[in-house]
C-alpha cells in the first residue's frame, strides 16, 4: 500500500544519507576497504533497483572515499574510474541530439 511505500523509501533516504555521513566520519578508516566498497557500488548503480537520491548518495560516498587517498594521482584514477559511465551516458550521440535545441528537447 501507499503508507507502507512512503515508510520504505523514506528508511532508503535516511540510510542512504546515514552512509554518507559515516564515510565522512570515518574515510580514513574506510579507505582500505574502498575496492570492495566502489564493487558493490558499482552493482548498485548497474541495477534499476536503486533511486535517484541513493545514486547520487553512492557517488557523493565514492567521493568522500577519494578524499583521504595520499596520491593525487591515484585520486584521479579513482574519480575518473567512477565518473565514466555517467559522463559517457551525458556525452552520448543520443543526449547530446536530445539537448541540441530546443524544439528537440519539447518533442
Amino acid at each position: 500500500d501507499a503508507v507502507r511505500r512512503n515508510l520504505v523509501l523514506t528508511a532508503r533516504r535516511r540510510i542512504s544519507s546515514s552512509s554518507v555521513k559515516i564515510a565522512q566520519a570515518l574515510a580514513s578508516d574506510l579507505l582500505p576497504h574502498r575496492a570492495d566498497i566502489n564493487a558493490l557500488a558499482q552493482e548498485l548503480l548497474g541495477g534499476n533497483a536503486i533511486t535517484s537520491d541513493e545514486v547520487a548518495h553512492i557517488y557523493e560516498l565514492l567521493f568522500v572515499l577519494s578524499n583521504p587517498v595520499p596520491s593525487v594521482e591515484d585520486q584521479a584514477v579513482f574519480l575518473r574510474g567512477i565518473m565514466a559511465a555517467p559522463v559517457s551516458d551525458w556525452c552520448s550521440e543520443q543526449i547530446t541530439q536530445v539537448v541540441s535545441s530546443p524544439q528537440v528537447w519539447l518533442h
